[in-house]
């Protein structure tokens, strides 16, 4: 949906303008997970990640990230389960170590859509740590795998 508002645009400096750009690119970075019934076959990993997609909800992001480290032991291969930690991190306020997890599923992965998930969580990352250059390319790898 597309809401005109030219009276609040028009009043907008530039910076502001640009500000509201940039949102609107990392918000269409995002992809979301793919669900759990395609990540994984093994019951306990789709158990762990289910309940740690409930603690990360209940913002319990210790929990989540443990239930996802012990997935993680089973199967350290898993590019979503490295994608959903790196956010974990993310909500955590670490957006280090959510590079970190973020990188590493995209060595794990052959998927556009995760990797493009993953350089938009990336972008936000650089974003929040304040690194404008960097974030914007990673805006730019994550729209050009889409």
């Amino acid at each position: 949906m597309i809401i005109s508002v030219p009276h609040i645009v028009r009043r907008l400096t530039p910076d502001v303008a640009a500000l509201f750009v940039i949102a609107a690119l990392v918000a269409g970075c995002a992809s979301p997970t793919p669900q759990v019934g395609s990540m994984s076959d093994n019951q306990a990993v789709t158990a762990l990640v289910e309940e740690a997609r409930s603690s990360r909800a209940e913002m319990r992001f210790g929990r989540a990230a443990a239930q996802l480290e012990r997935a993680l032991r089973i199967e350290p291969a898993n590019s979503v389960l490295w994608h959903e930690l790196a956010w974990v991190y993310m909500d955590q306020g670490s957006p280090d170590q959510a590079i970190q997890f973020a990188t590493k599923s995209n060595t794990l992965t052959r998927d556009n859509d995760m990797e493009s998930a993953n350089w938009g969580l990336i972008a936000q990352a650089y974003s929040r740590k304040g690194d404008r250059n960097r974030a914007r390319r990673a805006r730019r790898k994550a729209y050009t795998l889409r």
